[in-house]
């Protein structure tokens, strides 16, 4: 894990544009941020959309919608660049399309005579607030941040800031800091992992006031990668400044709980057994009979936090654990 302050050392290097007079170059850059991603996949590059962009440059922009502070970019997509293979300058069709190559899927939208026809089945790409967050958690992301960053590098309609810099350019709205956002990405990582920790995450993806498309989570969790695109979708409320405070409420257990859980642990009145992947309570250092709650994971971290989330569910369990602190 990296910290913010070297993310943002390392991205102004490999974004730095004045610097790069050649494709290759350019491609370098990308190369790396790619690696950077894939090797903390926790720390988010916020990609806005430039003044520059042009509607004409592809078919798939016919559809382009803006509204309510939210915009719709396409998934297909023109840029003129020198491969380094001896061709020259090219002009080559770029596609994003879940883990499909970005470079090379257009091969397989070609009619009888060789012509490429853009694929149907294709969506528009939302940036919330004009921006979106993309970390190189999946694939999935990971070709989408090789997608913006080929635009980014040889067209211009988007631009990468740095994490620290897209967060103090929201001007006086109060947001995460940098480092929260980095912590708290890497948490809903680990509950990914855990069916219960998913559960929790999938339910924040169809509130209402964060998701107005709420009604086709369950249909995506149902698809090849849609559980990685909901996971992934949202982390995307972690930089929104009019989102991050519900995602917040949301996301984080009771305070009184989380601190219940604490104290009863550091105090060695309740543990995790392993062998029964459970929460019990314990008497001179031995586990007693009774499972508490149980979370199959050996994340202690996740282990607590869904545990204090789950008794908000369960009021007998949490009077019944305040009672065994009082008595401590």
């Amino acid at each position: 894990m990296t910290t913010p302050a070297l993310h943002s050392l390392l991205l102004n290097f490999i974004t730095k544009k004045n610097n790069m007079s050649t494709a290759a170059e350019k491609l370098e850059a990308i190369h790396k941020r790619l690696e950077f991603a894939r090797q903390n996949p926790n720390v988010p590059f916020v990609f806005s959309v430039s003044s520059g962009y042009s509607p004409e440059l592809t078919d798939a922009t016919k559809d382009k919608n803006a509204a309510g502070g939210a915009y719709f970019f396409p998934p297909v997509y023109t840029v003129n660049y020198d491969k380094g293979d001896g061709t020259g300058l090219q002009k080559h069709i770029i596609i994003f399309n879940g883990e499909d190559s970005v470079t090379e899927s257009h091969k397989f939208y070609r009619n009888v005579n060789g012509k490429f026809e853009e694929p149907g089945n294709l969506s528009m790409i939302k940036f919330e607030q004009y921006q979106m967050a993309v970390y190189g958690d999946s694939l999935r992301s990971l070709r989408m941040m090789e997608y913006f960053s080929l635009i980014e590098q040889f067209d211009g309609a988007l631009k990468c800031k740095d994490l620290t810099k897209s967060i103090r350019s929201q001007g006086s709205v109060q947001s995460l800091k940098a480092e929260d956002v980095v912590k708290y990405s890497a948490l809903i990582d680990n509950l990914a992992k855990v069916d219960i920790g998913y559960a929790l995450i999938k339910s924040i993806a169809k509130n209402q006031k964060l998701n107005p498309d709420y009604n086709v989570i369950d249909g995506l969790d149902k698809m090849e990668g849609g559980k990685d695109e909901i996971v992934s979708s949202v982390k995307q409320y972690l930089i929104e400044p009019t989102k991050w405070k519900t995602f917040i409420d949301l996301f984080l257990p009771n305070r009184e709980h989380a601190d219940l859980v604490k104290s009863l642990i550091e105090k060695d009145a309740i543990g995790y057994n392993k062998d029964g992947k459970s929460f019990q309570m314990k008497v001179g250092g031995k586990f007693e009979k009774g499972i508490l709650f149980t979370v199959d994971t050996d994340n202690e971290l996740v282990q607590s936090f869904l545990f204090a989330h789950n008794l908000a569910k369960d009021n007998d369990l949490k009077v019944r654990l305040q009672n065994v602190l009082k008595g401590l």
